[in-house]
């Protein structure tokens, strides 16, 4: 029991980096009340892609039952710093994470400006030197989010996923840790669904094993599906 308490520790404040990912915006230019696409005198409302990036992240009636709403924090690992792509968005929403046992799933949304292409972003979500720097990062994250915990080995490889939209990325990362004199293994999942002018971002994360797997695809189908029902 005391395994898995430590061990969720560690699972929140991963969840907690994705999820600012997604949620925070502390380096994108911060567009106008409304913005219009190019060789278009149509604009766009911010409050309109707040309100549709709010839905298409996870939501409690998307889990099983048992599963509940959980709080969570960490040190935030910013896509831009790791991709080194950037975009002036018009909507970031950080979703709820919820729990069972020593499983975690969370997730986010956002939208960029009218003109901004997302496909950049597949290319350089792919790269060898993404997975690099996201494995330094993590580990930065790790022990910022955890004081006192000791680094072990974190290693990430890509995460074969269905493909939804314009692109479908995803990485396994892999943390042993100890914290309080316990070994602990990590897993977690992250997932990147692109589509249009939209992105949802989603992690699974586990202790000792991934992920449910089957639970996992489900949860990736509801937001992709969600993704490319409302994606302009």
């Amino acid at each position: 029991m005391k395994n898995r308490s430590c061990a969720l520790l560690l699972i929140l404040a991963l969840a907690g980096a994705l999820a600012a990912c997604q949620g925070q915006d502390q380096k994108a230019t911060r567009p106008p009340a409304t913005a219009a696409p190019p060789g278009s005198s149509a604009p766009v409302s911010t409050g309109d892609d707040r309100a549709t990036a709010q839905r298409l992240v996870l939501t409690k009636a998307d889990f099983p039952a048992g599963w509940k709403p959980v709080r969570f924090g960490g040190a935030p690992i910013s896509l831009e710093d790791v991709s080194g792509t950037t975009h002036a968005f018009t909507a970031k929403v950080t979703g709820k994470a919820f729990g069972k046992g020593s499983q975690v799933a969370g997730s986010g949304a956002s939208i960029v400006r009218p003109g901004e292409d997302l496909a950049l972003d597949a290319a350089a979500f792919r790269s060898p030197e993404f997975t690099r720097t996201l494995k330094n990062e993590l580990g930065k994250a790790i022990i910022e989010g955890n004081p006192g915990a000791g680094r072990g080995a974190v290693t990430v490889k890509k995460l074969p996923i269905a493909e939804y939209g314009q692109y479908s990325i995803g990485y396994r990362i892999t943390a042993k840790m100890t914290m309080r004199g316990i070994g602990i293994a990590v897993y977690e999942d992250w997932v990147w669904l692109a589509s249009g002018r939209m992105e949802v971002g989603a992690s699974f994360a586990n202790v000792d094993r991934p992920f449910d797997p089957a639970l996992q695809r489900k949860l990736i189908a509801a937001l992709g599906t969600r993704l490319t029902s409302v994606a302009r």
